[in-house]
């Protein structure tokens, strides 16, 4: 297993249990949320969650990531994890699979670090988010979370209502390029991390100068 570095061991000293990591790519982002995750003690903290279906269960994981991604995060948890656990990936299959896999973490009172590894495009889909506002997760991990800088956009809303309803005890967002068109993309990141509570166009209009203003009269 290779050291951490030293921005890596600074962001892991500093995050608090809502926070962004906003390094280059290549600078191990995905191995900083490893060893937070491993550093929360989420996994190791009993709970019983979803109510319906009873038992003891370890804390469960959601991971978001763009498609190319997703088998990504598999290595990275076989290489960093280091401890028995099991995934559930959502991404390349049929609809019904897709909504089966996510059922089944949901219903999984297995004794392990349990992660589901979802593509974000799910979110853009009713019956995918009713299952995964209801799945349990208490570790959110949002990769790539520059894709949600849209307030309009279906899966920015769809990401919003499903955190809103698991109400996560961590959450942390993962990018290397946290405002590609300028400071306004914030709003998405500011919104998750409790930062402002403000909706995007009351944030945009107390911070930002409208250019088109002065035309419309």
């Amino acid at each position: 297993m290779h050291k951490l570095w030293q921005h890596q061991k600074a962001a892991i000293e500093r995050a608090s249990d809502r926070f962004a990591l906003f390094f280059d790519p290549g600078c191990g982002k995905s191995r900083t949320a490893i060893e937070l995750y491993k550093k929360s003690r989420w996994s190791y903290r009993t709970s019983n969650v979803g109510g319906d279906h009873g038992g003891s269960k370890k804390g469960k994981t959601l991971i978001f990531a763009p498609l190319n991604v997703c088998r990504n995060w598999e290595n990275e948890l076989a290489e960093y994890l280091g401890a028995e656990y099991r995934t559930f990936l959502v991404s390349g299959q049929t609809k019904a699979k897709k909504l089966k896999i996510i059922q089944e973490f949901r219903e999984c009172v297995e004794n392990k670090h349990l992660f589901l590894i979802c593509n974000i495009e799910a979110l853009r889909g009713a019956e995918y988010r009713k299952l995964l506002e209801c799945c349990g997760a208490g570790f959110v991990i949002i990769d790539e979370s520059h894709n949600f800088k849209t307030h309009s956009s279906m899966q920015t809303r769809g990401l919003f209502d499903v955190v809103a309803k698991l109400r996560p005890a961590h959450l942390y967002l993962l990018t290397g390029t946290p405002a590609p068109q300028g400071e306004i993309d914030l709003w998405s990141t500011f919104t998750l991390l409790g930062v402002t509570n403000l909706p995007f166009f009351v944030w945009r209009r107390k911070f930002f100068i409208d250019k088109n203003e002065r035309r419309r009269g």
